[in-house]
């Protein structure tokens, strides 16, 4: 188990030294797509201490938000995404009050950016194995008092 866990951890470790820049073919993105973000995870910090000037949330997975009203607020990711939370939770890495969404450019700049993940859901026939078949899941946001961006734009039923 030990094993395990520090894999992880260096896993996430090379996720945070990875550059993260939008780009479409070729170029920089800019503010391009502003319904695309990221999923960051507020990691206990005594099993992953922060290190002097590196942020304390952890960018897990990028996503795109599909629907934004009153009631249901949607942001499409993997399930590989959305089964990792639960590895972390059962892991007791973060609890659920720890995971979140951010749409800036620089989702380590402002903290008080970030929305609440409420809930959130694996494809129910995601099993994990290759290949990654159902490879969908979701997060419900908490985004009461919150800017959000505009949705992105689905295709009709039937277009592919």
């Amino acid at each position: 188990m030990r094993i395990v866990r520090f894999v992880v951890a260096m896993l996430f470790l090379l996720l945070l030294l990875s550059p993260i820049s939008a780009i479409t073919n070729g170029d920089l993105d800019e503010d391009g797509h502003p319904c695309v973000g990221a999923i960051l995870v507020d990691l206990d910090d005594d099993l992953f201490p922060p290190a002097d000037g590196w942020p304390d949330y952890w960018l897990l997975c990028s996503g795109t938000l599909i629907d934004w009203d009153d009631r249901d607020d949607v942001f499409l990711t993997a399930a590989h995404c959305t089964a990792a939370l639960d590895a972390y939770i059962a892991w007791g890495y973060c609890t659920a009050d720890d995971i979140y969404v951010c749409f800036e450019e620089n989702c380590y700049d402002d903290p008080t950016t970030y929305i609440p993940v409420s809930e959130y859901y694996s494809h129910p026939d995601y099993t994990g194995k290759r290949p990654l078949n159902y490879d969908v899941g979701v997060c419900v946001l908490n985004t009461v008092g919150q800017d959000m961006p505009t949705p992105a734009m689905l295709a009709d039923e039937g277009y592919l």
